[in-house]
């Protein structure tokens, strides 16, 4: 049989050496997870959160590896890259799809860039969320995962 062109695939991520201690108003939990082990690009299109009742927010942060801004550019649909002023972190893109703004976060040194992928509420119905963005993710970035916790009265 010849290989497919294309697949399809669900990534669960959980942390299981957490802890969250009682009476807290906002703590956080925050894993990452490497992709160096995927054989292919990836394009994420929508996203669900779960977590137990005292979790009330969820996000998913894509780290772009050791990418240039103009390798971002090419691979993640930008038409209009912004270089960051010399007193800003953040530059601000414009994608193809629909011109909705992106917001791309850039380390001072420009070695760290990041972008969120989305954020939501575990308390909401448990749906799969679209993402707004095309997005590519390579076998050298990483998704960065940060739960918040409020324990106060459990």
């Amino acid at each position: 049989s010849s290989p497919r062109a294309l697949f399809a695939n669900i990534f669960a991520t959980a942390n299981s050496d957490a802890h969250i201690p009682k009476n807290v108003n906002d703590t956080n939990v925050q894993f990452d997870c490497d992709l160096n082990n995927i054989q292919s690009v990836l394009y994420p299109f929508a996203y669900r959160v779960h977590a137990h009742s005292t979790c009330f927010e969820i996000s998913g942060t894509h780290f772009f590896g050791n990418a240039t801004l103009d390798e971002i550019k090419n691979r993640s649909s930008f038409t209009d890259l912004i270089e960051p002023a010399a007193t800003t972190t953040t530059t601000t893109a414009t994608t193809i799809h629909n011109e909705r703004k992106r917001e791309l976060k850039i380390s001072e040194d420009s070695t760290t860039i990041e972008e969120l992928l989305g954020r939501r509420s575990p308390g909401l119905p448990q749906i799969f969320v679209p993402i707004n963005n095309s997005y590519s993710i390579t076998n050298k970035d990483s998704i960065h995962i940060e739960c918040h916790y409020n324990t106060v009265g459990k």
